[in-house]
């Protein structure tokens, strides 16, 4: 499952990170329960954007004792310890994904590098969901990738502060359907990112 961050109020996807420090669960005496269906990390961030500065805003973690009865496994949770002063509500429920959730944290991060940020289901992409292709689903919930989405930005980040916001979902709506040999793609890339995020290799190219 992908990370969040919120900017001007709006909910993305962060699809691209190049850059640290990024959310280290066992910096905070976390150890999350790994390999748990579609999260493999066993937790996902939402962070915030707010007065130009980058700053951890929830936390949904699995946090517990992994118990295998017959033919289920579940969890018995256990509440984590305090982040940046805020307590975690535990979900006691054997249904629940996450045992631990953190709200409004306010911790800031001091990232230096590029996050991409992404919303919009592409045409194609709504296209295989309405046919129900196998695996559609799967590409949002473990690795988004920005080819895949309407709206694409990019933040620039030092230390925690935001020094600019890229829009370049004009630039990536003109090149989605071009097939291009793999050095004409590289360049193209390049020169719309500041910074690298795998994309030459997610796009699929030969």
């Amino acid at each position: 499952m992908p990370d969040h961050c919120i900017l001007n109020t709006h909910d993305y996807v962060i699809a691209g990170v190049n850059g640290q420090p990024y959310f280290d669960s066992a910096a905070f005496g976390l150890t999350p329960i790994t390999q748990r269906g579609d999260c493999s990390r066993g937790y996902i961030c939402t962070y915030v954007i707010s007065e130009n500065r980058v700053y951890l805003h929830n936390l949904q973690v699995v946090l517990g004792q992994y118990v295998v009865e017959g033919c289920f496994a579940n969890v018995i949770p256990h509440q984590g310890p305090p982040i940046n002063g805020v307590v975690p509500s535990v979900n006691q429920s054997q249904w629940a994904f996450f045992t631990n959730s953190y709200e409004a944290i306010g911790l800031e991060v001091p990232f230096t590098g590029g996050l991409l940020l992404v919303d919009g289901c592409s045409e194609e992409v709504r296209i295989l969901h309405v046919l129900n292709v196998p695996g559609v689903n799967k590409l949002h919930l473990r690795s988004p990738t920005p080819w895949n989405y309407t709206t694409i930005i990019e933040l620039v980040c030092e230390a925690g502060k935001l020094l600019k916001v890229r829009d370049v979902s004009q630039r990536v709506a003109e090149i989605r359907n071009k097939r291009m040999r793999r050095e004409e793609l590289k360049g193209w890339i390049d020169s719309t990112f500041r910074f690298d995020y795998d994309l030459l290799e997610r796009r699929g190219e030969g």
